[in-house]
């Protein structure tokens, strides 16, 4: 039996140049938009001594880029570093929309349709041993582990029961773009373009892996606007009070480019294997 999910929380902002705020209309609202763009981050989940508090954003930088300061629980504005220079640097014509996402499994069940997108970008923590250095992953892996930030473990070590354990799911557009970004800079940071993992079988490949099935979805079926779906692995920011600054513009930059990716037109459609 599938646990119970709870609904991520957020809020929609659009490029102020594209006449967003409050107000801002949905999507579906808005056909004029040449580029749509889902970016989502992570809260909390070590709690070491601490009661358990899944909605906490303090800690995990992916969360906090977007939120801005701390919180205790589901944000009601995001007011981050990454949304204030991504809707201030982006074209007048695109709209990005961001989410929060608790560290539990299935999270990624509850967040809005992938298919009112252009892209998914998420957004996780995930390198430790520097704090310039960034992961765009190539892929997803069949496989979950792990307890998450409840203490509860996966329904199954499978994320797609029809697929056999431990397989990889590629799209050959997206594995294309993310080699294309190795070893780029971007300020002080380094990109590096990683495949799919067992031993990265958390929420963050559960994420992207069912990213990947929408995005094949799309290409299949062609009722979506989904093209693209990405996962960016960040550092913690740098001491100082300028840390989230500079770590936000260098993300900020890798997303721009991202979706730079998705303006030039293509010899047909990719395929998801």
């Amino acid at each position: 039996m599938e646990p119970e999910i709870v609904k991520p929380m957020g809020v929609h902002l659009s490029s102020p140049s594209a006449g967003g705020g409050d107000d801002a209309k949905t999507s579906t609202d808005c056909p004029k938009r040449s580029l749509r763009v889902l970016v989502t981050g992570f809260c909390d989940w070590r709690f070491k001594n601490e009661r358990v508090n899944i909605w906490r954003v303090r800690d995990n930088p992916s969360g906090r880029l977007l939120v801005g300061g701390s919180c205790e629980s589901p944000p009601v504005s995001l007011e981050g570093v990454l949304p204030r220079i991504l809707n201030k640097e982006c074209p007048a014509d695109w709209e990005f929309s961001f989410q929060v996402l608790p560290v539990i499994w299935g999270a990624s069940f509850g967040v809005v349709s992938l298919s009112s997108y252009d892209v998914a970008i998420h957004i996780g923590l995930g390198v430790y041993d520097k704090l310039d250095g960034m992961l765009l992953e190539d892929g997803a892996v069949n496989l979950r582990r792990k307890a998450d930030a409840q203490g509860t473990k996966p329904p199954s070590d499978l994320i797609d029961k029809a697929k056999p354990a431990g397989s990889h799911l590629r799209d050959e557009q997206m594995t294309k773009n993310v080699k294309s970004m190795n070893n780029a800079h971007f300020g002080s940071f380094t990109v590096k373009s990683i495949g799919a993992r067992d031993d990265n079988a958390y929420l963050c490949n559960e994420v992207h892996y069912r990213a990947l099935q929408a995005l094949r979805h799309s290409r299949e079926s062609k009722k979506s606007r989904l093209r693209a779906a990405y996962f960016l692995h960040i550092p913690y920011a740098g001491d100082g009070a300028n840390g989230y600054e500079i770590l936000g513009k260098a993300v900020a930059s890798v997303i721009l480019q991202l979706c730079r990716k998705e303006t030039v037109p293509r010899d047909g459609d990719s395929k998801t294997q």
